[in-house]
Parts: structure tokens; sequence; C-alpha cells
């Protein structure tokens, strides 16, 4: 069977996406399982000297990073390149990215698996976009209406799946991930709100690969949650820092959480929070002293 590739991405200064990665890395070898290999890509090499013996670090300068954005300055598209250039190395490997928000929950062989068959991954299936009664989605609709570009098209039985987990089988990889970068370009010379264009490429390629499959059973994408679960990261990582702990004692202390009991997404209703700002505003009680 052919290797897997696991890719992470992290850009910019904000540490918590390194630490989250970290998070992400422990949790999946907690499962003493998976033959895979891990490639960081980052401009910010320094934030995972921890790991360099446990993984591949590709130093992405700051020219690639606004190369790689594209004609439309897309942000996200700088994802779809980064998986793309790990797949150029390896094109005979499966190729398994995850964003760094995710905690692996069962054993990377179910994903890994599903790579063997020859099924394409996202993580989820979230929603037929023609189908949905959200304005937004109604708006791309109408944008995209009558969409083609090459064999790809977007139509009434379009869906959007989630990218925060995206996989593709040896052998398919460099063409499909290509052909996901063409359509995203394409979907940016419309007039369609450019936010989620990114993940509706890889949603239409992948889809057209035959057979998608997707990794909710296996991986916990805590996108709507993420101040509790970075909590959570930060007392692991402070504990293991503290205590000097060392790489089989980390993955112990991971096998020891219970992360059922934190939700990965977490949302207040618009009416609590205009009343709490309300009340905020109104009955303000902060008070603040600073050094001087």
């Amino acid at each position: 069977m052919p290797s897997t590739q696991v890719v992470f991405l992290a850009f910019g200064p904000r540490v918590d996406l390194y630490a989250q990665i970290y998070f992400a890395l422990r949790s999946a070898q907690s499962w003493r399982e998976g033959n895979y290999n891990v490639t960081v890509l980052t401009d910010r090499p320094e934030f995972m000297a921890s790991l360099k013996e446990e993984v591949d670090i590709i130093h992405l300068s700051s020219e690639t990073l606004v190369e790689w954005r594209g004609k439309h300055d897309f942000l996200w598209r700088i994802k779809m390149k980064a998986i793309e250039h790990v797949a150029k190395i390896h094109p005979e490997d499966h190729i398994l990215y995850f964003d760094s928000d995710i905690v692996v929950a069962k054993s990377l062989d179910m994903l890994i698996s599903r790579l063997d068959s020859g099924s394409s991954i996202m993580h989820i299936k979230e929603k037929i976009i023609a189908s949905s009664s959200s304005s937004k989605d109604k708006k791309l609709s109408k944008a995209l209406s009558g969409f083609e570009c090459s064999k790809y098209k977007f139509d009434d039985a379009s869906e959007m799946y989630n990218a925060g987990v995206m996989g593709v089988p040896a052998g398919k990889s460099i063409q499909v991930l290509s052909d996901a970068i063409d359509l995203c370009d394409a979907l940016c010379d419309t007039e369609a709100d450019k936010t989620y264009l990114e993940q509706l490429a890889f949603s239409i390629a992948l889809k057209a690969t035959g057979n998608l499959l997707t990794a909710e059973d296996v991986i916990i994408h805590y996108w709507g949650n993420k101040d509790n679960w970075n909590n959570l990261i930060e007392n692991y990582l402070l504990e293991s820092k503290f205590k000097q702990l060392s790489k089989e004692a980390e993955l112990e202390m991971m096998r020891d959480i219970n992360f059922s009991e934190t939700p990965y997404y977490y949302r207040i209703q618009a009416t609590n929070r205009r009343f709490k700002k309300l009340a905020d505003k109104i009955f303000s009680g902060e008070r603040m002293h600073f050094f001087s």
C-alpha cells in the first residue's frame, strides 16, 4: 500500500496555530497506529522547533505566500497550493491534509483505509447549496447559476463539504489538486462571495473523483469553539512544560483526555448576545489599572 503524507499549514505570528498543530499531532500519535509521515508548511519554522525530529518542516517565504494567493489575492488559495506542493514532492503517496484546529479522536488508520480503497475524503457534508435556506447560500447559488469550468459545473445538486480535512488517494492527488486550484480561480472570477470558494472548489473537484467519504467519525474539527479548545490545549502544554514530560508521557496524558466533554461547536443566540451587550453598556462595571 502507498504511504500517507499528513499535511498541516500555519503562517503568520499567531502562536495558538502552532500549539493546535502540536496538540493535533500528539492526538494522532496517541493511538500507537498509523503508517504516515507528517509535513508542516510554515513561514515560522522556529515555532515547530520542538517537533523537528518528528515532522518534515517546509519553510515558506513571504514571496511564496504572496505568489500562492494568486491573481485574486485570495488568502485560502495558499492552503490549496500548500497541499499541492506536498503532493508534487510525494506523487505516489496518499495526501491527507488537516486544518490546525482538529483533534484525531480515533486511529488515522480508519482514514488511511478509505484512501487505500481509492476514495477521497473531506471532513463532513454540510449542505446542498441550492437547497439551503441561508441568505448567503441563496446569493451564492444566484451568483454561480450556470457556472462551468472545464469538466466541472455548479448546479442544483452541488454540495458543500467542510475542508478542515481533505484527503486524496495516491495517484490522483496532483491532477485533482491542480483541477481544484483552477476551479477556485474560475470561481473567483465570478461575482460570488469568495469566503467559501476554496471549500466549494475542493468539494466539487473531490466529488468528481467518484467516491467522496467524510471523516467526522474520526476527526473533531472544533472551528466552532476555538476558545474552549485553546484553553484545553494551553493547559496541556503548560503541564507538559512544567513537569518536563517526555513524549511518551505526553501521549499518556493525551489518552486520559475525554474529548466528548468539550463541545466542538458553541454559539450564544443573537438575542442573548444583544441583551448582554446592552447590559454591559448600561451597567458597565469595568475597572482597569495599568502599570506606569
